[in-house]
């Protein structure tokens, strides 16, 4: 018998529901309740910092494969509300437990999804759910837009040049209140670094300067390229303003201020850019953004905030394979990172030099290390050689002490078949841009050709509209293209149908690919190779 246990919890705080306590409550009713449950294989899956908004969750959605490749006779949880807010995706759960006769149990609701009663209640369920979910929302939106009007700071990792101000107000019991103010003398910095990108127009030139100048981070590190962007494009060092007030609303920003109230003395303040995702932020959609006027003097003019806005644009444009692992050798380029936070980079040695295997010999250095040579960082390199084949070797054993070889490929397989049936939609996104390149030339030979003022004002607009829809076009199939190319994923398709490919015909680039289902980063700190791998389930 297997029974698996689903466990969820949206931030950790501490209190009642916790992961922990939902696991030992599903077990004590496992215990007490499923007959022959003492020899059942229990297995429990746990995502916590997830919201209940959708099912992008990775636990929940290793919790579906496992139970199409072999299905459970029981899933429980703690209630109902643990699997997810969403009615539609409750459904669709619930309708596949029953096809594969999976009964449901949630232990503090008590549902019987065999029945139709006992379906039904648990669809209502899912209503009220859903609707607590979708109020809790609004209300959390309304707040926060009421607060962006008076410009206060929320909270969180105080903006590079700016210090936090505290201000009372109201009658009889006053209440606090926090604005962002300008901190003259860390303020130079965001202002030399908008001012180097715009002058050499590249994030690493940006960095190098800043470590020449020996100009660090609030914690003592070297400024990365990475980070630079961030500060780029932060909205809190641009002035207000009619340019910027267009700008930010044409991405779709709610805008907490209207024309009428443009102060171009004062910064903009941004709320909601980020969203919780494993305790760690990530940007959420432009759409989401409140963007408004602060308190706080805003220290880049508007013009030079979007001059630096677009050539970030570009960059992203011009480099559809960005964030993508070119290295077609070292397994562990892209997952290793230094103790000091910076990625590790291969570097080879000598031609002569190679292993007696005949690979040449490389070794992982921390950019930081040898860009400070060892003063801001004491990290010794790391054997690549050693280091990927140890990595590898663990996971092989790791991983087959879980899943069976065949149910792993399987699994790898139909995710990179799902990929390449997506391959169709990018070339016909593809297709469709260079069309509306075509048609702009074609009206550009025509601009020239005329005389006619009127008729020019009209084919300019033309232009500039198709050139409009094809940057849409190119950023839209750029943010959906994965790190694969149509090749690479019929290979691992191919080789991964076959355990007998496991050793000698799979490729780096093919193992990293495994190598990333299963390991979320690794650390090099101290001479130890720390791999931090995916929460997996709990085996008896």
């Amino acid at each position: 018998m297997r029974i698996a246990v689903y466990v969820r919890k949206s931030k950790w705080t501490g209190r009642g529901e916790s992961i922990e306590n939902q696991i030992f409550l599903c077990r004590e009713y496992i215990e007490k309740y499923i007959e022959n449950s003492r020899e059942a294989q229990i297995l429990v899956y746990r995502d916590e910092g997830f919201s209940g908004k959708d099912t992008n969750r990775p636990q929940f959605q290793k919790m579906l494969a496992d139970m199409k490749l072999r299905p459970f006779q029981y899933l429980v949880c703690y209630r109902l509300d643990r699997l997810g807010r969403n009615l539609a995706d409750l459904a669709l759960l619930i309708e596949k437990l029953n096809r594969e006769h999976t009964e449901f149990v949630s232990i503090r609701e008590r549902f019987d999804t065999s029945t139709p009663m006992g379906k039904a209640m648990v669809y209502f369920s899912g209503v009220l759910a859903q609707m607590e979910r979708e109020q809790i929302g609004e209300r959390v939106r309304d707040n926060m837009y009421l607060l962006a009007k008076s410009g206060r700071w929320l909270g969180g990792n105080t903006p590079l040049g700016f210090q936090v101000r505290e201000k009372l107000y109201g009658e009889g019991k006053l209440k606090k209140a926090f604005y962002l103010e300008v901190k003259e003398k860390e303020a130079e910095i965001p202002r030399l670094i908008f001012r180097e990108f715009l002058d050499s127009h590249s994030l690493t030139k940006t960095a190098e300067l800043l470590a020449e100048r020996q100009i660090f981070t609030r914690r003592d590190r070297i400024y990365t390229p990475e980070a630079i962007g961030e500060i780029l494009e932060n909205p809190v060092y641009c002035q207000s303003g009619e340019k910027a007030y267009e700008y930010f609303a044409s991405l779709g920003c709610q805008m907490g201020f209207s024309r009428e109230e443009i102060r171009e003395e004062k910064g903009l303040i941004s709320y909601g850019r980020t969203v919780s995702s494993r305790y760690r932020g990530q940007e959420a959609p432009p759409q989401e953004w409140i963007i408004a006027q602060g308190e706080h003097e805003g220290m880049i003019s508007q013009e030079d905030f979007l001059r630096v806005q677009k050539l970030l644009k570009r960059h992203r444009l011009g480099k559809p394979g960005e964030g993508r692992v070119q290295n077609e050798a070292c397994l562990l380029s892209g997952f290793l990172f230094c103790s000091c936070g910076c990625r590790m980079r291969p570097k080879y040695y000598r031609r002569e030099q190679i292993t007696t295997e005949g690979q040449r010999k490389f070794s992982y250095r921390c950019p930081c290390r040898d860009k400070t040579r060892g003063r801001d960082c004491q990290e010794i390199p790391l054997l690549g050689n050693l280091g990927d084949c140890l990595v590898w070797k663990f996971l092989m054993k790791k991983t087959g002490e879980e899943f069976s070889l065949e149910e792993i490929f399987l699994e790898i397989r139909r995710r990179t078949e799902k990929e390449k049936s997506r391959e169709g939609e990018w070339e016909k996104i593809r297709k469709e841009a260079q069309g509306l390149e075509r048609e702009a030339r074609r009206l550009t030979q025509r601009l020239a050709e005329t005389e006619d003022g009127d008729l020019a004002e009209f084919l300019k607009k033309e232009i500039q509209s198709r050139l409009g829809q094809r940057e849409y076009l190119r950023e839209k199939a750029n943010g959906e293209k994965n790190s694969f190319n149509k090749k690479e994923r019929e290979n691992i398709a191919r080789r991964y149908s076959d355990p007998k490919f496991l050793s000698s015909c799979l490729s780096v680039p093919n193992k990293r690919a495994y190598l990333g289902l299963w390991a979320e980063k690794l650390i090099w700190e101290g001479g130890v190779l720390k791999l931090y791998l995916f929460v997996s389930p709990e085996l008896p």
